[in-house]
């Protein structure tokens, strides 16, 4: 059995030690990405819906609403006072509160809104994402930041 090396009990435990180290250190930053992952998921949905209200009053030609229901944290479409189309955040993800007057972003045939306003949306880790919607244009930005 001369020429055959065997790894040591020391070089062993090294190894795991640094395999375990770096799957700690992994997961940690994968659940973290996971989560600011689906915040960002979640403003673009939201983004995408305004969108689609924006686009229907223009081509419908009247006022089509967003109305965010912060304490069942969901918003709807709404054309005149009924509604079109619902939705809901997904989980781990929250509306904090919306500048907008009743919670609704209005927009008018034109594409604009009456008041601009904003929807700001968290996730666990207290990561916040606003959307924000100026009153002529209806242009939507999203912006990022953390509490």
């Amino acid at each position: 059995m001369l020429g055959k090396r065997f790894f040591t009990t020391i070089e062993l435990i090294v190894v795991m030690s640094i395999i375990i180290v770096m799957l700690g250190t992994t997961t940690f930053y994968y659940f973290n990405f996971r989560a600011a992952m689906g915040l960002q998921v979640c403003a673009q949905e939201i983004v995408a819906v305004l969108n689609q209200a924006r686009s229907l009053a223009i081509t419908k030609g009247e006022n089509y609403k967003v109305f965010f229901d912060v304490a069942n944290n969901s918003y709807l479409v709404k054309r005149g006072n009924t509604a079109v189309d619902a939705h809901a955040l997904k989980e781990g993800v929250i509306i904090d509160r919306t500048t907008f007057k009743d919670n609704e972003a209005v927009f008018n045939s034109t594409g604009g809104l009456s008041d601009s306003g904003s929807v700001y949306i968290k996730n666990k880790q207290d990561k916040f994402t606003t959307i924000v919607i100026e009153n002529t244009t209806g242009r939507i930005k999203v912006l990022n930041y953390e509490a």
